[in-house]
């Protein structure tokens, strides 16, 4: 067992860590957009501006030199109304408080001025007297636009920065998750291998220990049937020698049917053996050597072995398959998972068992049917788990089903029992062509 306590500590440290970091890059990047935005040059702008409207500047206070003050108030309303501005008279007075401004005024140059909600008007001293012309510039606002960029910029480079930081992260759980499959598919030798460092180490040091273990339980298990079941053939073959020197020297009927009966017995063992040995013999199976077999020959080959005098089997094939089509697998593994099949087929079968041989894209498919009773919704997920055998199961020991699903999937392929529409069951073994 590994230190959770330490584990949890170093994993809270490094999600800190890649916290702090996301954090500082947002501060960051916001205070630099923010310098750059409020340090924008707007000198050559207002320069603009003013270059624009000193011209009315001129015109308008050239029209009020020639009339009386007086009547200033009433001539700014009436150039209002032609030139469309919202012209303004203020007083000297109005900007004493800033001598620079004071200064500015009384040289007659144009005065830029923000109130406090950012709108801009300009100013200018009318000829020499105490009275000032505003101009509210409102074109100001829409010229601020360039600094529009800002915000976008801004979410961009934190999409950017975040997508940097968690790029690494994502393709360690997309291993992680690629790991689990492999190991729920069986390959108990998988493991994943991350940098030091990462925040995903002690999740996935969790994970090897983990393997590590169920890898050492399930070779112990394997060996431990393969094992007991080679020990078991020694005691039975003698036990069916005592049967044959008993029964030659019995005279009793009676006791040579108890020995057809205890004969019985040591049969049904011995195929229990030999179903343990199939089943460890295939989980230790890495890899399974395979060869182009002639298919509709193997078929044939395989109904043969299954004849029977209570159940019809009627094996059909599809169009795209003829003598010679071949199928790239190990013979006599693939016989004897279709074969294991097709029995447990038969056995609850009224009368007919039906195997229907088809081409399915890359895939060959073997859908084999009975007409039995069927398959209930409870049994269809766990009917292939190793010595599982329903309510309503007929002899056997729970083996031929999950052999036959580990040779399909050492094939590359599959077995499936699926819920038919009509009554029987209905198995589907698939194999890549």
């Amino acid at each position: 067992m590994f230190p959770l306590k330490q584990d949890y500590r170093f994993s809270g440290r490094l999600l800190y860590r890649t916290y702090f970091v996301l954090v500082i890059c947002i501060i960051a990047i916001g205070s630099i957009l923010d310098y750059m935005g409020r340090d924008a040059d707007d000198t050559a702008l207002l320069d603009t501006f003013k270059a624009h409207f000193l011209p009315v500047f001129s015109l308008v206070g050239q029209q009020l030199s020639e009339t009386d003050n007086k009547q200033w108030p009433e001539q700014i309303d009436q150039l209002s109304e032609t030139t469309g501005l919202d012209l303004q008279l203020y007083d000297v007075a109005d900007f004493a408080t800033d001598e620079t401004t004071l200064a500015q005024l009384y040289a007659n140059e144009v005065l830029a001025l923000f109130d406090s909600q950012d709108q801009l008007t300009l100013y200018r001293r009318i000829a020499q007297s105490q009275q000032v012309l505003g101009i509210p510039v409102a074109e100001w606002a829409n010229s601020l636009n360039y600094n529009n960029w800002i915000v976008p910029a801004f979410y961009i480079l934190i999409a950017v920065v975040v997508f940097v930081l968690i790029q690494p992260f994502s393709r360690q759980l997309l291993k992680l998750k690629s790991a689990a499959a492999n190991f729920g598919r069986g390959e108990f030798n998988t493991r994943i291998n991350l940098p030091t460092g990462s925040t995903l180490e002690p999740i996935v040091d969790g994970f090897n220990s983990m393997a590590d273990r169920i890898e050492q339980l399930v070779s112990s298990q394997r060996e431990l049937t393969n094992s007991v079941s080679h020990e078991l053939r020694t005691p039975l073959a003698r036990l069916r020698f005592a049967f044959e020197d008993i029964q030659a020297k019995a005279a009793d009927a009676s006791v040579v049917q108890q020995l057809d009966e205890m004969r019985e017995d040591v049969s049904e063992l011995e195929i229990l053996v030999d179903e343990m040995l199939s089943y460890a013999e295939i989980n230790q199976i890495k890899s399974i050597r395979k060869k182009p077999v002639p298919l509709m020959s193997f078929m044939d080959d395989l109904v043969a072995d299954l004849h029977s005098a209570e159940t019809v089997i009627e094996l059909n094939y599809d169009n795209s398959i003829n003598r010679n089509t071949v199928i790239a697998c190990n013979r006599h593994h693939l016989h004897r998972a279709v074969a294991n099949v097709v029995r447990n087929a038969m056995r609850f079968a009224n009368r007919r068992c039906e195997i229907n041989v088809s081409r399915l894209q890359e895939n060959f498919v073997f859908d084999i049917n009975d007409d039995g009773p069927g398959l209930d919704r409870e049994h269809l997920e766990r009917i292939f788990e190793p010595f599982y055998k329903g309510k309503s199961s007929k002899g056997g020991f729970g083996l031929g089903l999950s052999i036959a699903q580990g040779i399909a999937q050492k094939h590359g392929g599959s077995l499936t029992a699926i819920e038919h529409p009509s009554s029987g069951g209905h198995f589907r073994f698939l194999i890549p062509a």
